[in-house]
C-alpha cells in the first residue's frame, strides 16, 4: 500500500469513527488517572507560600533545595516549592490581591505551607484555615514558640512564631512578628509537618 491510499484510508477512518476515537482517549485517560501506580507518578511537589519582604531567587533556590535534601527521596520532580510574595509592608493585607489569591490556593488544596504576618494569620486561623499543631509539637525542638488560637472554648496549636530564625535570615527573609502555619487541607500533613520542622529548627 502506498502512502497516498494509507493517507487516505486513516482519512477515511478518522471521518467515520472520530467520536468513537475521542471516547476511547477519554475513558483511556480516566482508566489511568484511577491507577494508583499512576497518580504515584504524578506526586504533587509540597508547595509554601512565604508572604513578607521580596528574597533574592538564588536565596529561594538555596534555601528551597537545603529543605529539599533534609525531606529525602520523594516521588515528585521537587520536594518542596517555595514561592516568596512581597508586600507594601510585609503583611498580608497590605496589598489587595494576596488575600484573595491565598484564599483560593487554600480552596483549591494547591498550598500547604503559609508564613505570614501574625496579624493576618489569626485571621485565616478563625476561619479555619490552619490544622491545630497540638498533635506534632513533639517533632520541634524544645522552644519552639507556637502560636496558639482559641476553638470552641479550647486554645490549640496553630502556628509557629519564626523569631530569629537564622536559616530564614540568611536567606533574607524578615522573620519578624512572621508565623507558619500548615494548611488543614494539605493532603500530606506528614511531609508538611517534615517540612516546616526543617525550615523552624536550627
Amino acid at each position: 500500500m502506498d502512502i497516498k491510499k494509507l493517507i487516505k484510508k486513516t482519512g477515511n477512518i478518522w471521518f467515520h469513527y472520530k467520536s468513537f476515537i475521542l471516547l476511547g482517549i477519554v475513558v483511556a485517560g480516566m482508566i489511568l488517572s484511577l491507577l494508583p501506580s499512576f497518580h504515584h507518578s504524578r506526586e504533587r511537589a509540597l508547595q509554601a507560600v512565604f508572604i513578607g519582604n521580596y528574597v533574592k531567587g538564588e536565596k529561594q533556590l538555596e534555601l528551597q533545595t537545603t529543605t529539599k535534601k533534609i525531606l529525602g527521596k520523594t516521588n515528585s520532580d521537587s520536594a518542596i516549592s517555595i514561592d516568596f510574595w512581597a508586600t507594601r509592608d510585609e503583611t498580608l493585607f497590605s496589598d489587595s490581591t494576596f488575600p484573595k489569591k491565598l484564599a483560593a490556593m487554600i480552596a483549591t488544596e494547591s498550598v500547604d505551607i503559609v508564613v505570614m504576618d501574625k496579624k493576618s494569620f489569626l485571621a485565616f486561623a478563625r476561619e479555619g484555615s490552619f490544622l491545630p499543631l497540638d498533635r506534632f509539637e513533639s517533632k520541634f525542638l524544645e522552644g519552639t514558640q507556637f502560636l496558639s488560637s482559641m476553638e470552641n472554648g479550647q486554645e490549640h496549636r496553630y502556628g509557629i512564631e519564626l523569631a530569629k530564625n537564622p536559616q530564614l535570615g540568611r536567606a533574607g527573609y524578615h522573620t519578624k512578628e512572621k508565623v507558619l502555619g500548615i494548611v488543614a487541607n494539605s493532603k500530606n500533613h506528614k511531609m508538611a509537618v517534615r517540612a516546616a520542622t526543617s525550615l523552624v529548627d536550627y
